[in-house]
């Protein structure tokens, strides 16, 4: 499973759209999608993924937000990993059923 996804940002709080990639039990996430990039810019640095997400163990459920921003989110809490909650959309109620069902396989 891939696409874009808008996640919540650490330090300023506001959305980011990142292109997100789910390879066994990790989410990677790229600032841009890896074939978006300039011809001649795909050397390894540029395709470097900007985070990631151990999935195994991590509680996946759907934010109730949608009626009151029309967010279609999800938040990712991992608790013995000390990283804070992880908050994430996507743009519409049929892709964050996709995305649910793929990430539901790790909890």
């Amino acid at each position: 499973m891939k696409g874009i996804l808008w996640k919540k940002g650490k330090k300023l709080k506001g959305w980011k759209p990142r292109y997100f990639e789910l390879r066994d039990n990790f989410l990677f996430y790229y600032e841009k999608k890896p074939e978006d990039l300039p011809k001649g810019r795909k050397t390894k640095i540029d395709i470097q993924f900007e985070g990631i997400i151990y999935l195994s163990g991590c509680n996946i459920e759907r934010t109730a937000d949608y009626y009151i921003t029309k967010k279609c989110g999800f938040v990712i809490t991992c608790k013995d990993s000390g990283y804070p909650p992880r908050y994430l959309y996507c743009t519409s109620p049929g892709e964050l059923d996709e995305w649910m069902r793929h990430l539901g396989k790790f909890q």
